[in-house]
């Protein structure tokens, strides 16, 4: 049985027309992240990219905070969560995503809790490290998913990690910065 099953899943895999224009959804979603608006943030346009692969009505980003290690809701578009939502480092959820390998599929309502009306969860993996995860509502119309759906939703969650990465990595940087630029200031001062 497992070896029919591997046999129709390569069969359709590699002789088959494909379901999604790979070139095509990747250069859309790119140029979505690129795009800089002075409404949206590159939070909000990464979580607007990857939820219209699926027609999701909405969706939330996580990051890991740098606090205690939880992961927390940074941006959230067309979704409700409690404003103390948060999810630990260590839980078995989180677990699932396999370091960022697996997305995570909920049927209606069998969600945690703190995720509000989820459907998918989507890693965010840069350099093979979890940085955070997206979470979907349900789609407008009934969306069935296979193993293409899956492949580009962790394609684009990748891509989305890395400009998040870089975004991340630039803002430390400047606030590195303006911190030297304060100790070259209180350095004057206290030397006056």
């Amino acid at each position: 049985g497992s070896i029919k099953a591997r046999l129709k899943y390569l069969i359709a895999r590699h002789f088959f027309t494909q379901r999604y224009d790979y070139r095509v959804e990747w250069m859309n979603f790119i140029d979505l992240l690129s795009t800089r608006g002075a409404d949206e943030d590159l939070k909000h346009r990464a979580i607007e990219g990857i939820a219209n692969v699926v027609e999701a009505q909405g969706g939330a980003l996580w990051l890991r905070d740098g606090i205690n290690g939880d992961f927390v809701p940074v941006s959230v578009w067309n979704m409700r969560l409690s404003s103390d939502a948060s999810e630990p480092g260590d839980s078995a959820f989180i677990k699932g995503f396999l370091g960022g390998r697996w997305i995570q599929e909920f049927h209606r309502g069998r969600a945690y809790a703190a995720f509000g009306e989820c459907w998918l969860a989507v890693p965010l993996a840069a350099q093979n490290q979890l940085i955070g995860f997206i979470t979907l509502s349900p789609s407008r119309a009934p969306v069935e998913l296979n193993w293409e759906s899956f492949e580009l939703l962790r394609a684009l969650g990748r891509q989305a990690a890395s400009y998040i990465a870089e975004e991340r990595a630039g803002q430390q940087l400047q606030d590195s910065r303006r911190m030297q630029d304060y100790a070259k200031r209180f350095a004057f001062v206290a030397h006056d």
